[in-house]
């Protein structure tokens, strides 16, 4: 790392370590990401998605993709601001400071879209590999 900062690289290896160890308390007998949303070879639409640990069942398929969508959300974000408020406190100008804050108020937008179209590729099985 240099003396500016967290970079993007090293928020993403602890973010990783973040999502390993709350996984690794499975073996400690509590299921802390069980509500990911998973999907599922299915025949019925309404058994396409479910989540990972059957303890969630109540929540549903789409209760847990609207979850995992927030969720993840909510953590990107929170790293786009970590790294935005670096380069704010860098930044000379108010103009500078200005669009940085404004570049993580659309953060939200491309998340949105990426997670959306990953949803819909590994539902629908498209690509090479099928």
């Amino acid at each position: 790392m240099d003396s500016k900062g967290v970079s993007e690289d090293w928020l993403s290896v602890w973010i990783g370590l973040l999502l390993f160890v709350l996984s690794l308390a499975v073996m400690g007998g509590a299921d802390l990401l069980g509500w990911v949303v998973t999907t599922q070879v299915w025949t019925d639409a309404s058994k396409a998605l479910g989540t990972v640990s059957k303890r969630y069942a109540g929540l549903g398929g789409v209760g847990a993709l609207i979850v995992t969508y927030l969720a993840l959300l909510i953590v990107l974000t929170a790293g786009a601001a970590a790294l935005t408020r670096l380069d704010t406190d860098r930044a000379q100008h108010a103009a500078v400071k200005g669009a940085v804050i404004c570049r993580v108020r659309q953060h939200s937008k491309p998340v949105t879209a990426c997670f959306w179209s990953i949803r819909r590729t590994t539902s629908a099985r498209v690509g090479p590999w099928r």
